[in-house]
């Protein structure tokens, strides 16, 4: 195995995820009665927390959720969260007034203390009463070692640049392999001695996904991408996460490992996105259906906030295929469902390759402009107000696009919303101002449902129709159209 895939191996885990030592020593046990122990008791002996309110929670799905706070008492340093409902099993979290987190496990016990000996610095935690914990920030303590020593050998070898000398390179080269090697051996001992653990899986579902040797990323001089290893990165790389155990849903693990995915394997194109996202739900429904769910929950939300052209067709192929409206899902919420298709339908009329919406328009003298009758290989449509602030810094922008592709065939019809006698009249003067000679209109009174139809909010908004007006892009800059025109148009 290649250095690379050394340090991909077990590296990346490391920075994303913290905890663990190989010692073995029991927490200890005192008798307790049942009907007078609460059933999580987790004290923080904390030195030098700032004034305020501090928080206790949970992770779920990479967010945080808070269980309970209290007020510092700056003349004590323990402070003890309480409750009489058992804590499910995952990651949790305490956080300062300061908005500073220490993570933490609940696995077999809830009851224990959780100290700092140094402001609250990660790698000066230790744990009482909780072998998991106490594996946990000795992790965190030998990493923060590992990570001076090689922030030590970085700045070494920047001075030895300046006054090259070969030994020193070698040595310095030789140290941080071994510093490396070392951080494997201790990562692959716990994982081998604890399995079950659930910083083992953690650390395992951040665990990078080894290529062969034999599957080069890229071909020849010019390094062509293979597309061998983009196929085997992308379809083993759920190998490590173990879809049958819930607690991982209970992390930042399953949130990372999702974001990771899309962002860095899948190749950003809706159509290969959502077959991805099929293959990867069919995989997790046949192990474990609590855990396919709450990944299509977080999809959902993911694609629900992602600005990106095409992708609201990822939302509505996620929504429609996975929580059909016939249907009743008893892990989703009628109150949700009924947001998420109110959110279909909005996206769906404007969807990349659909014929453009009708809309009836009328020019500044009143007569009617059609869509249809608009003979050209590219036609815009740019919804604004000349009331709009935003507007008033990007419209100039548009006409001067329209300037430069107006004689190899682009058509723009800039259409005011507004519909106010004043407001209209504000309209023809700007018109007037700028001297636009684009093709000026505002929809028909008649047309009340115009800016649901072509979702025309936070303005403007903008459609890049083809010569069937077929929408081909929507909702980009003007520098970010002009690419792309001058490309159509050459």
């Amino acid at each position: 195995m290649t250095f690379r895939n050394l340090l991909l191996t077990f590296f990346v885990a490391f920075l994303l995820f913290n905890g663990f030592v190989l010692a073995q020593k029991q927490p200890k046990s005192t008798p307790k009665n049942p009907k007078l122990e609460p059933a999580y008791a987790i004290t923080f002996n904390i030195k030098n927390m700032p004034s305020g309110y501090a928080k206790f929670g949970y992770y779920y799905m990479g967010k945080t959720y808070v269980i309970d706070s209290q007020k510092v008492n700056p003349k004590q340093l323990k402070m003890t969260f309480k409750g009489d409902k058992k804590l499910l099993q995952g990651m949790y979290f305490f956080a300062l007034p300061n908005g500073e987190l220490m993570d933490l496990v609940v696995e077999q016990s809830a009851n224990f203390e959780i100290r700092s000996v140094a402001n609250f610095l990660k790698d000066s935690c230790y744990a009482e009463n909780s072998i998991e914990n106490e594996n946990f920030f000795e992790y965190q303590r030998y990493l923060a070692a590992q990570e001076r020593k090689l922030d030590e050998y970085k700045v070494l070898s920047e001075i030895n640049k300046s006054n090259p000398n070969e030994l020193q390179t070698q040595t310095l080269e030789t140290k941080k392999r071994q510093t490396i090697a070392q951080i494997n051996t201790f990562i692959r001992a716990y994982v081998t001695l604890y399995p079950e653990r659930l910083f083992t899986k953690i650390i395992l579902t951040g665990k990078a996904t080894i290529v062969p040797d034999s599957i080069p990323p890229y071909f020849g001089a010019n390094k062509q991408p293979n597309y061998a290893y983009y196929e085997f990165a992308k379809n083993h790389f759920w190998d490590n996460y173990d879809f049958n155990d819930e607690r991982l849903l209970r992390s930042k693990a399953t949130a990372k490992k999702l974001t990771s995915y899309l962002e860095q394997i899948v190749f950003k194109n809706p159509d290969t996105i959502k077959v991805a996202i099929d293959k990867l739900i069919e995989k997790a429904n046949a192990q474990n259906e609590k855990v396919a769910q709450a990944m299509l929950n977080w999809l959902i939300s993911y694609y629900d906030q992602i600005d990106v052209m095409g992708f609201d067709g990822i939302f509505i192929h996620i929504v429609e295929k996975y929580f059909p409206k016939n249907q009743t899902q008893t892990w989703i919420d009628q109150a949700t469902k009924q947001r998420i298709y109110y959110k279909v339908d909005f996206y769906k009329p404007t969807l990349l390759g659909n014929k453009a919406p009708k809309i009836d328009l009328l020019d500044t003298l009143q007569q009617t402009v059609s869509l249809d009758t608009i003979n050209s290989p590219l036609t815009m449509l740019i919804f604004y107000s000349p009331m709009c602030q935003h507007c008033k810094e990007q419209m100039p922008e548009f006409y001067k696009l329209y300037q430069n592709f107006q004689n190899k065939g682009l058509k723009i019809i800039a259409i005011n919303i507004e519909k106010e006698k004043a407001e209209q009249e504000y309209w023809r003067q700007t018109i007037k101002t700028n001297n636009w000679q684009w093709i000026n209109t505002t929809p028909n009174p008649n047309d009340p449902a115009f800016q649901d139809t072509y979702a025309a909010y936070n303005l403007p908004v903008s459609y890049l129709l083809n010569q069937n007006k077929q929408i081909i892009m929507k909702r980009l800059s003007p520098k970010q159209y002009d690419k792309h025109i001058a490309e159509i148009l050459k």
